[in-house]
């Protein structure tokens, strides 16, 4: 039957109406919201969620720093969970417990602590880490990697007491730790040498695990130090193959620190943050158009209290080196850029035997002790060296021509004969790709070398760096780092060797060698001068002054010296002058080496660009780079590869600012469209429950 009000008749649609005054509102206000509107709304919120999303990517996409993003290709990003272990008694370290299995080591009266502790602030002596083996190399499988500080001050106490050998407190700490034989097997001390460890000094002592039964050997090693008064020791065991550190563990011994604060205590669990990851390639073309080919030719006639020992005599000497500042500072080996009227001598001596025989004879050796002298380079080195006591006024250059020429660009200067070096020497013009350096200071002594190979007790008396100036505007530079280097630390060697331009290539231009490597020890220089880095990335003769680089792009120091002992089966040995030598001379000569360069900024953001594949953002970039240094090693040929990925339609874009705009205009407008037209159809239906509970409708099914 049809309801009526106010006297009209009135058939409502659907089957069911509600009249209020003389308004009919339609039956679907019998429910709170209407799911049109509900899908509007949530549509509208995915909408805007998603372009949020897409617009925080481009964000992120354009402001990683390609200098913290080395190593691995692009493709993936990685959510590694670690956990970062704090202890009261001096020693932190950071592991992965995807990776290890913990268990943990406390004192007696305290507590008990599980490995689900980790998080929570708790105080431990020691962590003992295992490798899952379902998640590293099977020969890894049976290692072990334990840090443990030793709390029983009595135990320790009385070790000392009885220690009969030393006096010394680190070999005693060493000996401490050192692992006892058994019936089952038998351990021997195989090396022990002193290294820079988690920010402090310690002993590193190699032990050989033999076993009685049947099995191969095994290599424990053990770093052992005194930090807050307490002995602490950092243990690998079962290690097979040798003793290089297992590949798994080496990231826990690169985040292990010593210290002496004995306030921080604890445990405390974080998540990696997400990072993106690129190719190898990118560690060493952001700094390689940095790195420079050191030519350095002197001419003269040599004489000796006014006789003249040669004629007119020319001798050319190339290293490498890096530019440090944006405003044209060098780095580079004093051995590469200092050479005088001494140096040639002692070269001319060492290279030619009757001329050696001659010099001896003028000491006064006799025949029998030419021989034995000749026989021996030590003792020949010995004898050379006296060259250096001579007054400066005795042995000269007459007519000494002299030029020390940096190149910046891919080509090489022509120096296969003597008229080639005379023409350098005297009719040198600078251009882009060549430019004159001038040399600002060094701390550097020839007679080094000679004293080393003497095997005398004095070692090095000068660190052999030097500091160069070429005029330059807005160069790439490659900046020094703050921090000791690590044994285990990855590094990278960029140079020019010279037995790299033969026959087998175009010796027209010249490119940087990359050679990659591990620290293998941090070392005091002999003598005490500086801190050496032995690296198994072998360098040849021309890397001399070349940067070595960490994983952050900056420079740990110059790759220095080669030492070969000359017997069989034992491997030539690169080492790193520490970059502390370099810096010290900076400091010494007052100079402040700009950092604010524009080049090596947009280098940076192009090669970030270009990793991610906005190669036409990238494009941009390498060409402002190009233009502002022509002699960029790089850019120009990143330009192609831009141009050629476009081509081939594979550059990404990202929405223009005024399409993000107009789409953000939309999905806020159907959010707050969507948010109304519920608020509204709410708003009646409160009103509709009203009057139907109040009589003041009259409902009707036909």
């Amino acid at each position: 039957m049809p309801f009526t009000a106010s006297g009209a008749k009135q058939t409502p649609p659907h089957g069911i109406g509600v009249i209020v005054g003389d308004m009919l509102h339609l039956p679907y206000h019998a429910k709170p919201v209407r799911g049109r509107h509900l899908l509007l709304l949530a549509v509208s919120v995915l909408f805007v969620g998603a372009l949020l999303l897409e617009v925080a990517t481009i964000i992120t996409r354009q402001t990683i720093d390609p200098r913290s993003l080395f190593s691995q290709a692009v493709t993936n990003t990685q959510a590694i969970k670690t956990t970062m272990v704090r202890s009261s008694y001096g020693f932190g370290f950071v592991y992965s417990p995807e990776q290890f299995t913990a268990s943990i080591h406390q004192q007696e009266s305290g507590p008990n602590i599980s490995a689900d502790d980790l998080a929570k602030s708790a105080a431990v002596t020691g962590v003992t880490l295992k490798p899952l083996p379902s998640v590293v190399p099977a020969n890894e499988a049976a290692t072990e990697l334990e840090v443990l500080a030793e709390t029983d001050a009595a135990a320790f106490a009385a070790y000392k007491n009885n220690y009969q050998r030393k006096t010394d407190i680190t070999a005693i700490t060493a000996d401490y730790f050192a692992p006892p034989s058994t019936n089952l097997a038998t351990i021997t001390e195989e090396s022990r040498t002193t290294e820079s460890f988690g920010g402090s000094f310690v002993t590193k002592t190699v032990y050989v695990v033999a076993p009685k039964f049947a099995g191969s050997t095994t290599r424990t090693i053990v770093w052992s130090a005194q930090v807050n008064a307490k002995p602490v020791a950092i243990t690998i065991r079962g290690i097979s193959g040798g003793a290089a550190v297992p590949t798994t563990m080496q990231p826990v011994l690169q985040s292990m620190q010593l210290s002496t604060d004995a306030s921080v205590k604890g445990l405390s669990v974080f998540a990696k943050k997400q990072q993106p990851i690129v190719g190898e390639a990118y560690v060493a073309d952001l700094v390689s158009p940095a790195v420079v080919k050191i030519y350095h030719t002197i001419c003269g006639s040599l004489e000796f209290n006014g006789s003249e020992l040669s004629s007119d005599t020319c001798i050319a000497k190339t290293g490498s080196g890096f530019i440090v500042s944006s405003d044209g500072y060098v780095a580079t080996n004093g051995h590469v850029v200092v050479y005088g009227a001494k140096d040639m001598l002692v070269d001319a001596l060492l290279q030619s035997r009757p001329l050696l025989q001659k010099y001896l004879a003028g000491l006064g050796l006799n025949t029998k002790q030419i021989g034995e002298v000749m026989s021996r380079s030590d003792l020949t080195a010995s004898a050379v060296s006296k060259v250096y006591d001579l007054p400066d006024n005795a042995l000269r250059l007459r007519n000494q021509r002299e030029i020390t020429v940096a190149a910046t660009g891919r080509a090489a200067l022509p120096l296969g004969s003597e008229a080639d070096i005379k023409k350098l020497t005297t009719n040198f013009e600078q251009t882009m790709d060549f430019r004159q350096a001038a040399v600002i200071g060094y701390d550097y002594k020839s007679e080094d070398k000679l004293s080393i190979i003497a095997k005398s007790s004095n070692g090095f008396s000068a660190s052999d760096v030097a500091l160069l100036k070429i005029d330059v505007k807005d160069a790439p530079y490659i900046t020094l780092s703050d921090t000791v280097a690590r044994q285990n630390q990855p590094v990278t060697l960029f140079g020019f060797p010279g037995d790299a331009d033969n026959e087998l290539i175009d010796s027209s231009t010249t490119d940087v060698t990359v050679t990659k490597g591990t620290i293998n020890s941090v070392r005091d220089a002999a003598g005490g001068a500086g801190k050496l880095y032995q690296t198994d990335a072998d360098a040849s003769r021309g890397n001399s002054g070349g940067p070595a680089v960490n994983s952050e792009g900056k420079s740990i120091g110059l790759l220095t010296y080669r030492y070969d002992s000359g017997e069989s089966g034992d491997a030539a040995k690169s080492y790193v002058r520490d970059i502390k030598d370099f810096k010290d001379l900076v400091n010494k000569k007052d100079v402040t080496l700009n950092a604010d360069g524009r080049v090596q900024a947009l280098w940076a953001e192009g090669l970030d660009l270009y990793s991610k594949h906005y190669y036409s953002k990238a494009l941009s970039k390498f060409e402002q780079v190009r233009a502002l240094y022509p002699s960029h090693r790089l850019a120009e040929q990143y330009a192609d590869m831009s141009r050629q990925a476009i081509a081939a339609g594979k550059d990404v874009k990202d929405p223009s600012a005024a399409l993000l705009i107009l789409l953000g205009g939309i999905g806020m407008g159907g959010t707050l469209a969507g948010a109304y037209f519920i608020m509204r159809h709410y708003g009646r239906h409160k009103l509709y429950k009203f009057n139907l509970q109040h009589g003041h409708l009259q409902v009707s099914h036909t």
